[in-house]
């Protein structure tokens, strides 16, 4: 029961738990997953006509090989099984167990999108407030959460305001999915595939805003805004939490080799942490290596972190090297 549970919940995102794409049940003509053809077990014979590159079972005999169909993923859903976490981070997010916070996005997204109509736009609008008490009644009846969690007042409550914004990406993410599948002119027939919870009467409402002029210059508006980030970074899934104990891992073993902990030049937690976020590792060089919009973010920083003695100690909080970095990085247009 427990891994009915966990299959159910699967992967969003994002991005996250992934299954696999095919069935281990597809076989070839030759059998279940062996490599012989039609012909008896072991026999290098094949059963097709003289001079075919191709037995019976799909493969090719000239070394390359046929690559096998792809299936379509199925919809989540959400499961029926009432999980409890033990644990809340200051910042409302699930800490343990565990093995319940791998699906935790994937089924708020669930839960998102089996209760609203894609129509839809803005979850916090002060209209909306019947909307939110339904998502945080059934996110309730999913999970089980610290006593002092099980309130319904939004301001008070970190899980509701770390799981709206969730709730919001979900939604987000589903409209644009479904916008780029009408403008690509599929039916609705095609859409219902994978998008069970879309009625026909919210489909023919939503296409009519796809299509509009309004929506297109929302669009190219959005698309400018996010040609200004930086890049994608590389924490996963698990957020800081996960990834700080890799950091320290590798500050661990420049410590064996007599260096400095990476980043050290740059003042401040915020600003380690975040260049630790869009860093990876090379696969042909085995080194730690980052795109130059972050190479040229981290130059931005040096500039402003030297001039941070010049500047008055009346500044605002807001007013540091990290913040003042990243919106020159933004201005700049010539960044490639």
């Amino acid at each position: 029961m427990e891994e009915e549970a966990q299959r159910s919940e699967g992967g969003d995102d994002e991005m996250e738990d992934a299954e696999e794409d095919t069935d281990p049940d597809d076989t070839t003509a030759s059998g279940a997953g062996d490599d012989t053809t039609d012909g008896a077990t072991g026999d290098d014979t094949t059963d097709g006509a003289a001079g075919d590159d191709t037995t019976n079972g799909g493969e090719r005999t000239d070394g390359s090989q046929l690559k096998r169909q792809r299936k379509d993923r199925r919809p989540n859903v959400p499961s029926t099984i009432k999980k409890a976490f033990t644990e809340v981070s200051a910042s409302g997010h699930p800490l343990a167990p565990d093995e319940f916070i791998k699906g935790y996005g994937a089924q708020i997204g669930c839960i998102l999108r089996s209760t609203v109509s894609i129509n839809i736009e803005n979850l916090r609008h002060p209209d909306r407030g019947n909307i939110r008490s339904l998502l945080f009644m059934k996110l309730h009846e999913r999970y089980k959460f610290p006593d002092k969690y099980v309130n319904t007042q939004l301001s008070k409550n970190k899980v509701y305001s770390a799981a709206l914004t969730k709730m919001s990406t979900a939604l987000a993410t589903w409209r644009a999915q479904v916008k780029k599948m009408i403008l690509q002119c599929d039916s609705y027939d095609k859409i219902k595939e994978t998008n069970p919870t879309i009625s026909e009467e919210d489909y023919r409402e939503y296409k009519i805003k796809c299509e509009s002029t309004a929506t297109a210059q929302s669009s190219q508006w959005g698309t400018d805004m996010q040609s200004l980030n930086i890049g994608i970074h590389t924490l996963g899934p698990g957020g800081y939490r996960a990834a700080q104990p890799k950091w320290d891992k590798e500050d661990a073993k420049r410590a064996e080799k007599k260096l400095p902990p990476l980043f050290e030049k740059f003042p401040g937690k915020q600003t380690r942490k975040f260049l630790w976020s869009w860093y990876h590792l090379d696969p042909k060089t085995k080194e730690l290596t980052a795109d130059l919009k972050v190479n040229e973010l981290e130059r931005y920083l040096e500039a402003e972190s030297s001039s941070t003695g010049s500047q008055s100690s009346m500044s605002a909080p807001w007013d540091n090297p990290f913040n003042r970095a990243m919106n020159l990085l933004k201005k700049d247009k010539s960044r490639p």
